[in-house]
């Protein structure tokens, strides 16, 4: 009977040690970005319209992995892995949380620009700077007006930019 306590410690120590390793693996870091007024109400209209969390779609942007989302927030999580891929893409080290969320913001805000740049319906106003001044008036009251047309404009401007990679 002794031999067999031994045994279930040795086993618990084990699985405590696999354990470990393995939430080592899923730990995640949650980067917060900043966007400007415009770019942020299109990114959750995006969101909205693909039934996705803002991350999920900035996720998408930047080539990660997403799931169903659990919250409405747009802070993004990334993992070791994740983060030296996005250190690797950025070529920068993926231990400067604060440059990788500026890198994030820049391309997220890149490709949304791409998207309300491409040729669009007479009429749809969706440039970034004409929502500014809309949001600084105070005028915005109906998201459907701005995003008429910008989900097909975006899904244009992931297939560009993944053309371009």
């Amino acid at each position: 009977m002794v031999k067999n306590r031994k045994n279930v410690k040795k086993d618990l120590a084990d699985s405590h040690q696999k354990w470990q390793s393995e939430s080592a693996k899923i730990r995640k870091v949650q980067i917060s970005l900043d966007f400007p007024d415009a770019a942020d109400i299109l990114l959750r209209t995006l969101a909205a319209r693909e039934h996705k969390a803002p991350s999920a779609m900035i996720r998408e942007i930047v080539g990660m992995p997403s799931s169903p989302p659990k919250r409405a927030r747009i802070g993004v999580s990334f993992n070791d892995e994740e983060l030296k891929k996005l250190g690797q893409r950025y070529s920068i080290d993926p231990e400067d949380k604060a440059e990788i969320r500026r890198r994030l913001t820049d391309e997220v805000t890149r490709v949304l620009s791409a998207a309300e740049r491409i040729e669009h319906e007479p009429g749809v106003r969706t440039r970034i700077s004409a929502l500014d001044e809309q949001l600084k008036k105070g005028v915005m009251k109906d998201l459907e007006n701005v995003s008429d047309g910008i989900h097909q404009r975006f899904q244009k401007a992931l297939m560009l930019r993944n053309n371009k990679s």
